[in-house]
Parts: C-alpha cells; sequence; structure tokens
C-alpha cells in the first residue's frame, strides 16, 4: 500500500526515521514523508522516499498570529492538503509526532470526519491520533512510551530510532541506518567550499555539530574547542 509518514520533527529527529523508511519499504510498501518545509533538505537524503511533501509550517502560523487571517491559513492548509492526496494517493497514515499539531494534520491527511468516521479518502490514521472529541490517542503501546519518553529521554532505555521503529510496526526488520548518497553536484560544492577554508596540506576533515534545540541540551563552546584542538 502507500502510506504516508508524518514527521514534523527537527533535522536529526528526521534523518533518524531511514530505518523506518526501510522497514516499511521491506513490507511491500511505498512510503511518503510530510516534513517543515525548512527540513525539506534533509528529508532528500532518506533512501526509499516515493514522495516528499514539505509543510509550510511558517507561513502556516503566520496565518494564526494576531494580524494575520486565520481564514485564509485554514483554507491554505486544505489547498496544501488535497493537493498532497492529488500527487500521492495514501492508503493510510502512520504519524510519528505526538504534537497536538502533528495529531490534527495526521486526522485531516486520513480523512477522518468530525465524528470519527473515515471517509475514506486517506485510510486509517496509525501512530499518534486523536478521537473524536479531541483527546490523543496512541495506536500502540510503543507510540505511548515514544510519546513519554520525549519528554524524558534520558529514562529511555531505547534510543530514538529504535522507539521510532517500534512505533511503526517493523522493529522486527534488521534496521539499515545509511542515508541516500549525496548528489556529484552537492559533493562538489561541498567539496570547493572546504577547500578554500583548509590549508593546502590538511590530511582530512572532522565536522562539529555546535547545535541544539534547547539550551540544557548545547555543550559549551569553550568544550568543542578543546575537542578540536
Amino acid at each position: 500500500m502507500n502510506l504516508l509518514l508524518v514527521n514534523l520533527t527537527r533535522f536529526g529527529d528526521l534523518l533518524q526515521t531511514q530505518p523506518v523508511v526501510h522497514g516499511l519499504r521491506a513490507g511491500g510498501h511505498r512510503v511518503g514523508l510530510v516534513c517543515l518545509e525548512n527540513f525539506a533538505g534533509a528529508a532528500a537524503l532518506l533512501e526509499g522516499v516515493d514522495h516528499v511533501a514539505a509543510l509550510p509550517g511558517s507561513a502556516l502560523l503566520a496565518g494564526v498570529q494576531p494580524g494575520g487571517d486565520w481564514r485564509a491559513c485554514t483554507a491554505g492548509l486544505m489547498t496544501w492538503a488535497e493537493r498532497l492526496r492529488d500527487a500521492y494517493a495514501h492508503d493510510a497514515v502512520l504519524n510519528l509526532t505526538a504534537t497536538l499539531g502533528g495529531r490534527l494534520l495526521g486526522r485531516l491527511l486520513a480523512g477522518h470526519g468530525s465524528d470519527g468516521s473515515d471517509k475514506g479518502t486517506g485510510g486509517d490514521l496509525r501512530g499518534f491520533g486523536l478521537d473524536p472529541f479531541g483527546f490523543g490517542v496512541n495506536a500502540d503501546p510503543w507510540s505511548a512510551f515514544l510519546q513519554a519518553s520525549t519528554r524524558q529521554r534520558g529514562c529511555s532505555p531505547f534510543n530514538l530510532v529504535d522507539l521510532f521503529r517500534m512505533a511503526a510496526g517493523v522493529g522486527n526488520v534488521d534496521p539499515v541506518y545509511r542515508l541516500r548518497a549525496p548528489t556529484p553536484d552537492a559533493l562538489a560544492e561541498a567539496g570547493a567550499r572546504l577547500a578554500q577554508a583548509a590549508p593546502p596540506d590538511h590530511a582530512g576533515y572532522v565536522a562539529m555539530q555546535l547545535g541544539a534545540s534547547e539550551e540544557r541540551r548545547r555543550w559549551p563552546v569553550a568544550h568543542f574547542t578543546a575537542l578540536a584542538a
């Protein structure tokens, strides 16, 4: 079947769904992916994704802020969803985003009516969903554990990539972590930029990622400097 995977997380978490995509493909499914527009470039590195639908999250948020027009924002979202259905006729939605926004989007894409019925436009909703009264519903115990452990990752004995696999129902498939190789043009551009910054006699490169989404998760810059030295 055509599965639509909804993952509205950031760069790193998005890349960690590669084993999920591989597991779904191993089960004979095609895989479409909904991700935030800012991270569509990262989605291109996922091997085995048949269709990527970039959600314009920033534009939608701007529409519901003071001074925005929520009606135009809602119409834009509905138009985006219809275009997605036309471009990728999915049979089911697998939502790996536990936020309320992710659950609402998953429900919209699955085609569930206000009474909880399935209109047949997007199939069943798996992973994180909502009941007819707007309360969160998790399709299985692993999804519930994933939501709880996201808030307290230090208390979880499982890596996030494995929780994604379990919640997606592909925990019994041997994971494949390898991402898609960059295109030759991308490699050439990266090589040219690195050559400008490196001394002519350098032996290679070591990359460091200094950013994090929260201050408490950021390693001090001085520590990175010492490690690099």
